[in-house]
């Protein structure tokens, strides 16, 4: 591993506005998703008894029905703040062998939940290399909950922007969380309403009805970005209600509408979309980095690069758990793919991002065409751990 910039500096580009104005009529259309209920094998966020629940609507649910989001002890803050520090921590290669040893059983028996290996055909595209903001800074924890306490909060790590869920999904611009139909989604930010209803006429994603009933809201925030100020908006799709109008200021918690399943659902959740620039499907960014991290967690991005600066596509990288009693697999974070515009953040630069970690030790390994890379890392509550990992490829 080098975290050192390469002599070979590449150059400072901003992927976000790499925009063809032909490339939705290029994307395959057809087989958007296989007719499965889709479920997160190790992380369940969308159960298949949501399926058969009647729809339901405003707020007429009061009681909690999904109650996945993990509560954490009183003691979880000591807990953490006594592990001893990164530096005097030894990576013992026999216990991430260990660990990996006792996952095989689930990349074996999973690979449809994207935890196959993966080997990329090499790197893509020279990659932004310019220094993130100050975790501390929270210059992208924009976005509140998109649900009153008590429902499940936690999007599905196994389907992450930008990839595929395994193969068995189009590539995601953004995330999903599950809840049951009716489940009242509130505004993430303040900001006005600039779509409220289907999309059809209007045109959201790759094709007419692709999110059903959804809202679009333009933030009152805007973003410093190479490029000037730009608006940033954030799309909230599959709802079975919409009850806010076009033009309509709202605040943060305001009532937008009820989890569904309308457009290309499979099962009752919400996708969530931030869009740099213009409300556009290619104009997305890893919501991860905008949404504000459950209590006791934070966020990591990941920038994996060549030794010439170029991005890994493709790449699964694994966070290793340092606990009291050895090293413990925990979550795969897989870098962003070279299509339809998916590119990092304009103040990260990242190609791969997860978000609500359990705040601890970790360590990110991973292995590109044979070779590994791997760093420790710190989570830390309510921040933003950046790591870039360099190949000597």
């Amino acid at each position: 591993m080098n975290s050192t910039a390469s002599s070979d500096t590449p150059a400072v580009i901003d992927p976000i506005y790499r925009y063809d104005p032909e490339a939705l009529s290029l994307l395959e259309v057809d087989g958007v998703l296989l007719q499965e209920p889709y479920r997160d094998e190790l992380n369940p966020t969308i159960r298949d008894e949501f399926v058969s629940r009647p729809p339901m609507s405003g707020w007429n649910i009061l009681r909690p029905i999904a109650l996945s989001t993990p509560v954490p002890s009183e003691d979880v803050s000591a807990q953490f703040a006594s592990r001893p520090p990164m530096g005097e921590l030894s990576v013992l290669r026999e216990e991430i062998d260990k660990a990996r040893t006792t996952l095989s059983f689930q990349v074996d028996a999973g690979a449809d939940t994207g935890l196959a290996p993966r080997t990329p055909s090499g790197p893509g595209s020279l990659w932004p290399t310019f220094a993130p903001p100050s975790p501390i800074s929270e210059a992208h924890f924009w976005l509140d909950s998109p649900f009153p306490g008590g429902f499940n909060q936690l999007y599905s790590p196994g389907y992450q922007f930008g990839s595929t869920g395994g193969g068995r999904y189009r590539i995601h611009h953004g995330v999903d969380i599950g809840n049951p139909v009716g489940t009242p989604v509130l505004a993430t930010a303040s900001g006005e309403v600039v779509h409220a209803g289907p999309d059809n006429p209007a045109l959201l994603g790759p094709y007419n009805d692709f999110y059903g009933n959804s809202v679009v809201i333009r933030l009152d925030r805007k973003l410093n970005t190479s490029r000037g100020e730009q608006d940033v908006f954030v799309l909230y799709g599959h709802l079975v209600s919409v009850d806010v109008q076009n033009g309509q200021w709202v605040g943060a918690g305001d009532y937008l509408g009820g989890v569904g399943m309308t457009g290309i659902a499979i099962g009752p959740h919400l996708h969530m979309e931030v869009r740099i620039g213009q409300n556009s499907y290619l104009h997305t960014v890893n919501p991860a980095l905008w949404m504000r991290p459950a209590a006791y967690t934070g966020t990591v991005a990941v920038r994996l690069l060549s030794a010439a600066g170029r991005t890994w596509p493709g790449v699964q990288l694994s966070l290793y758990r340092y606990e009291e009693d050895g090293v413990r697999w925990y979550r795969v974070v897989e870098t962003y793919p070279e299509k339809e515009s998916i590119g990092p953040d304009p103040s990260w630069g990242e190609n791969g991002a997860l978000s609500h970690i359990p705040v601890g030790t970790y360590l990110l390994s991973g292995f590109v065409n044979g070779e590994e890379v791997r760093q420790e890392i710190a989570v830390k509550d309510g921040e933003t751990t950046f790591v870039e990992l360099r190949t000597q490829q």
